[in-house]
């Protein structure tokens, strides 16, 4: 923790700034009695301030048409209402360089909620709403303290119900039991023929069954080509030119913000030279799908005939396809296909990373002379699924399905 621009006079009147590690330190910074408020708290405040339901989990500046920040503000930070009587300050942050900006102008507070190395936050500024971004976990960020509820299990909330071989868990009906839905036919008549994970360079991966397919349920995050040589990677030193010279010259691959703790939650992300490499980076008997794959995919999940191949649009939205796809902490999807995308953002062909925690994008392995073809999944379009070329050089997610 530190005071803004490491000065302790700074802490009485603006508070403290926090990395994520703090958060989510098992000796707690609140109170006895009270928590950091998850990212489920904090779209209950901004609901009960106007926020409508279908912004709650977007991504950015949200609520603005019903004032939602300037609820929350006071009256010296840009003027702000304060009708919440929330007071917030603008009390700056730090960045994961350690480096302190808009003291005066902004503030961020961490939510409990962490994905990998980083976590949900909330915004406020001189706009009128309120900003829903995820924060690299080294970042620092202010913190209210919420008054903890008794623990209740909610029926049909999520919770873990501690097998990895099944999706979309939750509390039952009369809150006393956590079951999931499972991924793979236990009678072995599925496309996976009863195997429920692929063990694959040290890394399990659980499997799921939709329609005629049996696809990887988690993304691809393997440094190594399926004979052991390593893809070409950034982790350390990163620099978005350094990203920008190695995906250019070649295969290549990273995780989001080039941090090594987001490989395990949202997985590798490729540029389409490494997936097409003559020695592959799916397991032997798996490969990445290629466009009519997924074509497939969408098709067996509702997407109307006159959409199959769709490009630079979104389709399937009167079969809910994108909410299908997506799991509820990406957007609150539904799942229903247990495919359980994340938010795992894209990197450019300079290096620079976007959309963590708002956009989900897959390769396929096919190409032509527009580009390679992926698939795009975003909290902007939560309903649908959209079917577009990149260059190459792009940095996307991979998934593996069963030859």
């Amino acid at each position: 923790m530190a005071g803004y621009l490491a000065d302790v006079d700074n802490v009485p009147f603006f508070g403290a700034l926090y990395n994520f590690a703090v958060v989510n330190d098992e000796r707690s910074i609140c109170p006895t009695g009270w928590k950091v408020p998850d990212d489920g708290d904090w779209i209950d405040l901004t609901g009960n301030l106007g926020m409508p339901e279908w912004e709650y989990y977007h991504v950015g500046w949200k609520g603005a048409q019903d004032s939602v920040g300037y609820k929350m503000r006071t009256q010296a930070f840009s003027n702000g209402s304060n009708a919440s009587g929330f007071s917030a300050i603008p009390s700056g942050y730090f960045s994961r360089n350690g480096y302190m900006y808009d003291i005066g102008s902004a503030t961020l507070f961490w939510t409990e909620t962490g994905e990998g190395a980083m976590a949900w936050r909330r915004g406020l500024g001189h706009n009128p709403g309120i900003g829903r971004t995820m924060s690299f976990d080294r970042e620092g960020n202010s913190i209210r303290c919420l008054k903890a509820s008794p623990n209740v299990n909610e029926p049909g909330s999520v919770c873990d119900d501690g097998n990895a071989e099944t999706y979309n868990d939750a509390w039952d009906a009369s809150g006393s039991e956590c079951t999931g839905i499972a991924g793979v036919a236990a009678d072995g008549s599925g496309p996976c023929s009863g195997e429920t994970a692929v063990v694959y360079h040290g890394v399990t991966y659980p499997l799921v069954e939709i329609g005629g397919q049996c696809w990887f349920r988690e993304n691809l995050q393997t440094i190594q080509f399926t004979n052991g040589d390593t893809i070409p990677n950034l982790f350390s030193g990163y620099s978005h030119g350094a990203l920008g010279s190695l995906t250019g010259s070649g295969p290549a691959m990273t995780a989001y913000g080039a941090e090594l703790g987001n490989l395990s939650h949202f997985g590798g992300m490729y540029n389409h030279t490494a997936i097409v490499d003559e020695r592959g980076v799916c397991p032997t008997g798996w490969h990445v799908p290629n466009d009519d794959e997924w074509v497939e995919l969408s098709a067996h999940l509702g997407m109307d005939e006159a959409e199959w191949y769709n490009s630079n649009t979104w389709s399937g939205t009167s079969a809910n396809v994108g909410a299908q796809l997506r799991e509820k902490s990406f957007a609150n999807g539904e799942n229903g296909s247990g495919f359980s995308a994340r938010g795992s953002g894209i990197f450019s062909i300079n290096g620079y990373f976007y959309e963590p925690g708002q956009g989900g994008y897959y390769w396929t392995s096919s190409s032509d002379v527009g580009g390679a073809w992926s698939r795009i999944l975003s909290s902007n379009v939560p309903d649908a699924i959209s079917r577009q070329q990149y260059t190459p050089e792009m940095g996307m997610s991979v998934r593996c399905l069963l030859d």
